[in-house]
């Protein structure tokens, strides 16, 4: 390479005619390659809009004190009560090369103007519809208040930087569907539901007391059938 850098150094008239015929080939070559546009999504179909509740137990954290070798807690067990806003999303068709299917939600006050969005975008599931399950917690405003909710949705392929400190922000590479219509939730309304949604430990208490009084009408429908027997017996 470097032999042909002095030879053409030497000949400016071959060098510019070299320099021409690269210039175009790169042209043809790059004309040649494959589109690698992606196609823009559709504005996402909201199905349903819920709130629901997956309460769960955390077990406490033990370990063994090096001085006394006993088993103490080290954090003591806890409740998490996993409250989210679900909205149903009905999924759209699209083709794998260009990537996967995302949605993005977006949030702000009712009569505010700024919006805000989750800085990580939600896959979208392999069926026919994806429920976008949103904390609880977004839901910060009093409860006479409201919050105005909007889904977009997202095809190509999402990159993670780390900002500040394990804070991290995510980019799609892709396109994007226009924003969907403006979905409002009264903010009283979900805290009424959350506060009388019942937990997983009242539900598995309501089935033993099922339980517990269907065994009790059994038993008591043997006894009576047995007694009832000897009766006839005896009287035969």
């Amino acid at each position: 390479m470097w032999e042909l850098g002095m030879e053409l150094g030497k000949n400016k008239p071959a060098t510019l005619l070299l320099v021409a015929v690269l210039a175009v080939s790169s042209l043809i070559a790059v004309k040649s390659l494959p589109s690698l546009a992606i196609s823009k999504p559709s504005v996402p179909e909201i199905l349903d809009i819920s709130f629901s509740a997956h309460p769960y137990d955390v077990p406490p954290v033990t370990s063994i004190d090096p001085y006394t070798g006993k088993n103490i807690t080290t954090q003591a067990g806890h409740r998490v009560e996993n409250k989210t806003i679900d909205f149903t999303v009905k999924n759209q068709p699209y083709s794998e090369s260009e990537g996967k299917l995302y949605y993005q939600v977006g949030y702000k006050g009712h009569y505010g103007d700024g919006w805000s969005s989750f800085f990580q975008p939600i896959s979208a599931s392999s069926g026919d519809y994806t429920v976008l399950a949103i904390p609880s917690d977004i839901l910060s405003g009093p409860p006479e208040g409201k919050m105005d909710f909007r889904i977009r949705a997202g095809i190509g392929h999402v990159a993670s930087y780390e900002y500040f400190m394990g804070t991290y922000i995510y980019e799609l590479h892709g396109e994007k569907s226009d924003w969907s219509s403006i979905q409002t939730i009264a903010i009283g309304d979900a805290t009424v539901f959350f506060a009388s949604a019942p937990s997983s430990a009242s539900n598995l208490s309501i089935e033993i007391v099922v339980v517990a009084v269907m065994v009790a009408a059994i038993v008591g429908l043997l006894v009576f059938l047995k007694k009832r027997k000897r009766k006839d017996e005896i009287h035969a």
